[in-house]
């Protein structure tokens, strides 16, 4: 069954779910496209968030996002490649406060963003389906391999 919990550093164990998003990027990306230093310091920041999504008590996937006073952006997506198809990522992304009255830090949530690869069609439609729009193309912004990254957003509605 799947579980999604969110890290506590009070609670979890730091080095041991570093070294997991650590090793799930990896197994993703074919590289770790971040170091195990830069994710403990990430874990440990007031404005990130991580959640991860568990299956029989095995970590499986994980989403972290930091908060910006009335922004959110999706720093990261991540689940093992044999686990993928299965619901994980919509159940992660479902995590964020999209009900938009959820008071996050220093304000009301307006805006979430994230970046994603060109070629990453699968992501594109699953950020589509929870209504992010693409805005914005950052030329060569990827490496290993060299690509672009399509910004997408996702804005709280105004009625009038």
């Amino acid at each position: 069954m799947l579980k999604i919990k969110q890290f506590d550093p009070n609670q979890d164990e730091l080095s041991t779910f570093s070294q997991i998003i650590f090793d799930i990027l990896k197994v993703s990306d074919g590289h770790a496209s971040w170091s195990l230093n830069f994710i403990e310091t990430d874990l440990m920041a007031t404005k990130s968030v991580y959640y991860f999504a568990e299956i029989d008590k095995k970590i499986v996937g994980f989403l972290s996002t930091i908060d910006l006073v009335d922004e959110i952006e999706i720093s990261n997506i991540a689940v093992l490649p044999e686990k993928r198809g299965q619901g994980i990522a919509s159940h992660l992304i479902e995590k964020i406060p999209f009900d938009w009255g959820h008071q996050q830090m220093d304000g009301t949530i307006k805006t979430i963003f994230l970046e994603v690869r060109a070629t990453n069609l699968p992501a594109q439609r699953l950020y589509e389906k929870y209504d992010f729009d693409a805005f914005h193309i950052r030329k060569n912004y990827y490496t290993e391999p060299q690509e672009d990254a399509i910004l997408m957003r996702r804005t709280k509605k105004i009625s009038k």
